[in-house]
């Protein structure tokens, strides 16, 4: 953080911290490849019960989403931050460690739906509270494009992984220390941006400087998310149910084109966001 013509301004340290969050929200993707593994585990299971493994996190995230931002005005964004994380590390090793049925999977991968949908919804906010005007597109791109990147790295590695076994896909949910650790020394507690005021000189309702674009922007990547998430599921239960991979592994390299189209996408964002304003 910088000080530029007595405002404060916040640098890539700080961007890299909110990157963390995003690169966290992105190890959902990780455990598609794990499908076929649990499904020859259980294999006297429904197919729903066993989808719902990979599928309750993205449900579990609207609420605890919509809760996110009140608690991080309360204690703060590097607090709130931490808490999320915890929530994602804890639900997503347990599944790999801890297995007896399937309803106990639903219930840790319910665990990381928490720390899911908390560090998707304080990686929006921060956009907002830490940026002003431009920067906040610029960020917007840079969250899509990581995004995008995350995918295609997971999606990689979960491929490597689940040749190894489909509980080591679990395993790799450990990296999210790495992410905790940098946010928690480069992610400061509040944003020292003084609040957006209206034409009447009232400070701006709504989360993070946004006003009501925050909540329109949320819902929307809220409706796109569940979209995603019942793509990626369905993907992996066409690849493991036709028998075009056994071991689940090809359902990465599905996953690896559709994220690099995300990437892509993040890249071209402020750009495009600039010629159609």
């Amino acid at each position: 953080m910088t000080e530029e013509t007595g405002t404060v301004k916040y640098g890539w340290s700080v961007k890299l911290a909110v990157i963390a969050l995003i690169l966290v929200q992105m190890t959902q993707g990780l455990c598609n490849p794990s499908l076929a593994g649990i499904m020859a585990l259980f294999p006297n299971e429904d197919v729903a019960a066993i989808q719902t493994i990979l599928n309750i996190p993205t449900l579990i995230m609207i609420f605890s989403a919509l809760a996110t931002g009140s608690i991080a005005h309360k204690i703060g964004y590097k607090t709130t931050g931490i808490i999320a994380m915890i929530f994602a590390l804890i639900g997503g090793v347990a599944p790999g460690l801890v297995h007896p049925s399937v309803g106990v999977m639903i219930f840790e991968r319910a665990i990381f739906g928490i720390g899911y949908g908390m560090v998707y919804a304080l990686a929006i906010a921060a956009a907002g509270e830490f940026w002003r005007g431009k920067e906040i597109t610029k960020m917007v791109g840079i969250i899509t494009f990581a995004c995008g990147l995350a995918g295609l790295v997971y999606n990689a590695f979960a491929g490597v992984l689940v040749t190894m076994g489909w509980e080591y896909i679990y395993y790799a949910y450990g990296i999210i220390i790495i992410f905790m650790v940098y946010y928690a020394i480069a992610m400061p507690q509040r944003s020292e941006l003084p609040v957006p005021k209206t034409a009447d000189a009232k400070e701006k309702s709504g989360l993070a400087g946004l006003g009501a674009k925050y909540w329109e922007y949320f819902i929307a990547m809220a409706v796109a998310l569940c979209c995603l998430n019942v793509f990626m599921s369905n993907i992996a239960m066409v690849v493991v149910g036709t028998g075009i991979d056994a071991t689940g592994a090809a359902v990465a390299v599905v996953m690896m084109g559709f994220t690099a189209g995300l990437m892509i996408g993040g890249a071209i964002y402020p750009p495009m966001y600039r010629a159609l304003k």
